[in-house]
């Protein structure tokens, strides 16, 4: 693999984004590589979304990032709960330096408040490691030019974005 791969995926909310970087996720593991990273997937409770939980990948600890109903800065109907955003980003950080692979699904405002995750997704795009992560439509200015861009929406074939990623790391048989 290239020691510089870097991948942003982007799209509008529920365009499936989380969904490849979970595929990709899955794929790599299939082909012995270690991922390190943090995914942050809906809470869906009673078929509405109420907050998003924050996993760091190598341990599977889970923690909630934001909820309609918690304490903290507030984004959008969501407050975040900055105490276990940073206790996740420092169980990924603690993990990242083993790693094959790191995977960040997502960058976006919630994320962006705390200092650590900040500190850390700085520190990532400079390690000698592949990248991929998801970054939230808003924020693709400052990351436009920090990877090869895939704009997922709702004509993307995930599967064959998912082929050509693996294929560009080398990874596909």
């Amino acid at each position: 693999m290239p020691d510089t791969f870097r991948i942003i995926i982007t799209g509008k909310p529920r365009s499936g984004k989380s969904t490849l970087a979970l595929s990709l996720i899955s794929e790599l593991r299939l082909k012995g590589k270690w991922v390190s990273g943090i995914l942050t997937p809906e809470i869906i409770k009673n078929k509405e979304m109420t907050g998003f939980r924050i996993i760091d990948i190598a341990s599977d600890e889970t923690k909630v990032l934001a909820s309609v109903d918690g304490k903290g800065p507030r984004i959008g109907n969501y407050y975040v709960n900055l105490e276990e955003l940073d206790y996740i980003t420092q169980k990924f950080i603690d993990h990242s330096e083993s790693a094959d692979v790191i995977i960040i699904d997502e960058i976006g405002k919630m994320e962006m408040l705390s200092e650590k995750f900040r500190n850390m997704v700085e520190k990532v795009f400079v390690m000698n490691k592949p990248v991929i992560a998801v970054v939230n439509m808003e924020m693709m200015e400052q990351y436009s030019g920090a990877g090869t861009v895939f704009t997922i929406d709702e004509e993307s074939n995930i599967e064959k974005i998912k082929e050509k990623i693996l294929i560009d790391m080398k990874i596909k048989d």
